[in-house]
């Protein structure tokens, strides 16, 4: 069985407070982009992971395997899976890689093992496996709130280019978190995040006016490079730029296809991996 695994993008970003359990309550809006994995589910005895990339762990570290762990307990199932992932969304970027990843084996297992609908099961399984697991299972648009697992469907925007400037530079998510510090988003502000969305689904107004995120300053402060890729996209005509995440990646969004070949060429041509996209339900 292959599935694809598709990668998403944060239109705005707002961390608001921690909370007593220690996670921070955040606002944003995924956007599931076209930029995926591969992943190949074939039959074994035991759960094997196996990945095209020698960074990611292929043990019981690496989320896919405790995606096919979590439905093998859940489900009572005694066969194993050998699970190939072939990458190509860059690792610890920002863009939720192997979240997707364990959606796609939680929701592949299901066929692949044939498996009774338990939706309810499946859910848990997804939340149990990370905060953002569960949007990749309807992927689409979301306005993401609590630790991100708080799903509310969007209507989709319109269509843009997306060029994604992929710098080497591996930010972890727990990392980011504490170089925010006090730079928080106050709990009681309003960020009008779900109705500026609106507006921009509805052709009232741009996309630009849902491009900010928290992380940007203490990341572009750390990270001199990754601020200029923000800053060098200016050149472009783009509608905005925004951090995805906690980084590291920076995406442009274009509303013409001519200035996104431009941009992404100009990036290419300084040796930066570059990825140009879609939304996958625009």
């Amino acid at each position: 069985m292959i599935l694809k695994s598709y990668a998403k993008i944060n239109l705005g970003l707002h961390v608001l407070n921690k909370r007593a359990d220690g996670y921070h309550n955040i606002e944003t809006v995924f956007a599931e982009i076209s930029l995926h994995d591969t992943i190949r589910l074939s039959p074994c005895a035991t759960i094997r992971v196996r990945t095209n990339n020698p960074d990611i762990p292929c043990g019981p570290d690496n989320i896919a395997y405790k995606a096919a762990l979590l439905v093998q307990e859940a489900y009572g199932v005694k066969k194993g899976v050998s699970i190939h992932i072939t990458k190509r969304v860059p690792h610890g970027a920002g863009l939720g890689g192997g979240s997707s990843n364990a959606a796609a084996v939680v929701k592949g297992l299901i066929d692949f093992w044939d498996l009774a609908e338990k939706p309810l099961t499946a859910r848990s399984i997804l939340r149990q496996l990370g905060s953002d697991v569960p949007f990749f299972n309807k992927g689409g648009f979301a306005l993401a709130t609590g630790r991100g697992e708080k799903l509310r469907p969007l209507p989709p925007l319109p269509s843009h280019w997306i060029v994604l400037v992929h710098p080497a530079v591996h930010i972890a998510t727990p990392a980011a978190y504490r170089m925010l510090k006090r730079r928080l988003t106050p709990a009681n502000k309003k960020c009008n995040l779900y109705f500026n969305y609106l507006d921009c689904a509805a052709g009232r107004t741009s996309a630009a006016v849902l491009l900010q995120n928290d992380f940007e300053g203490p990341v572009f402060r750390k990270y001199p490079r990754v601020a200029a890729i923000k800053n060098m996209f200016r050149r472009f005509n783009p509608v905005g730029a925004l951090l995805t995440g906690s980084g590291s990646t920076v995406y442009a969004l274009f509303s013409g296809k001519q200035d996104a070949h431009a941009a992404a060429e100009y990036f290419i041509k300084q040796k930066q991996r570059v990825t140009m996209a879609r939304f996958t339900h625009a």
